[in-house]
């Protein structure tokens, strides 16, 4: 009797130190992955602080007088990370936003320039109708059934459909709402659409082939764009570029273009220890009665890009 109670003894002992080691392993196994989740956090929030130092470094950068596309900002490497930052001239595309006039309908003029980016990047003009119902203020259709009724009938992931913005577009990536739209079609067409807070006229030193031929009816954009290269200067006002041999003989509307840029979309993608961050800016920049004096700059909106867009090349700083 003696020994079975020993031997029952004994088992429960076991038992009992089973349960305790393995009580124990698994509050090491936690602790070990609390430990390497607040390692994971602190490098995100390193890398986070990268990338905010990178929209910071190019603000700086743009408020120096000197154009934005003839230097380069300094180059700073941090530690134990990296940064990328690139800066795009928004001036340089079309602006969604100029469909839409004070009044709230829709600029026809500017219809047609949209309709001739979009022929002149192979692409489906009748697009534009799409955005033009999208950013007026009524809900009537252009005839593509792209106002409230159309839009009702789509099967969204909440199984009901959505009504038109009836206002202008916060960000460029709203086109994905707009029949027709893809993120296919939406990645052909980010280098030459913008979405901007006011009306903005082209750039004719920095714009694309494409824009500026959509802007100016009759002109050579590739011939305009290479003579710009050659000679190695920008247009320093628009009397300068009217007497260019580019524009002779055509109808040049002057009130839409312009010789220098207002806003710019900065992308910054910080890295630490493995760990990446990306956050994008819009940021407007004027002049101030001194010329040399440093540009105002002021910042529009800023966003955290999803871990899933492509980082920015432009300028790598590893």
């Amino acid at each position: 009797m003696k020994r079975q109670a020993h031997g029952v003894a004994l088992i429960a002992m076991l038992l009992l130190l089973v349960l305790v080691t393995s009580l124990t392993a698994n509050m090491l196994y936690q602790n070990t992955i609390e430990i390497k989740r607040q390692q994971t956090q602190t490098r995100v929030i390193q890398a986070t602080e990268y990338a905010r130092a990178g929209i910071a470094l190019a603000e700086l950068w743009l408020q120096r007088p000197t154009s934005p596309d003839s230097s380069e900002p300094a180059i700073f490497q941090p530690p134990n990370g990296g940064l990328t930052i690139e800066i795009d001239d928004e001036m340089a595309k079309f602006n969604i936003n100029n469909l839409r006039t004070k009044e709230g309908g829709i600029d026809q003029t500017q219809l047609v320039v949209l309709q001739r980016l979009l022929t002149n990047l192979s692409m489906d003009p009748g697009l534009a109708f799409g955005v033009a119902d999208w950013v007026d203020k009524d809900t009537s259709s252009s005839g593509y059934n792209t106002e409230d009724l159309g839009y009702s009938m789509i099967k969204t992931r909440e199984g009901v459909g959505y009504r038109t913005s009836n206002r202008s577009m916060g960000h460029i990536s709203e086109l994905l709402l707009v029949q027709g739209f893809s993120r296919e079609v939406l990645a052909k067409l980010k280098h030459s659409l913008t979405a901007l807070p006011i009306r903005t006229p082209i750039n004719i030193n920095s714009a694309s082939a494409a824009v500026i031929e959509a802007v100016i009816p009759g002109i050579n954009g590739h011939a305009l764009s290479a003579a710009r290269k050659k000679e190695g200067s920008e247009f320093g006002d628009i009397e300068t570029f009217l007497q260019h041999q580019q524009t002779a003989g055509l109808e040049i509307p002057t009130q839409w273009l312009s010789t220098h840029s207002q806003f710019y979309l900065v992308t910054a993608r910080g890295t630490y220890q493995q760990q990446s961050a990306q956050w994008q800016a819009l940021i407007s920049r004027t002049a101030n009665n001194n010329p040399e004096d440093l540009w105002q700059t002021d910042l529009v909106w800023l966003r955290k890009l999803p871990f899933w867009v492509t980082a920015p090349k432009l300028n790598n700083y590893e």
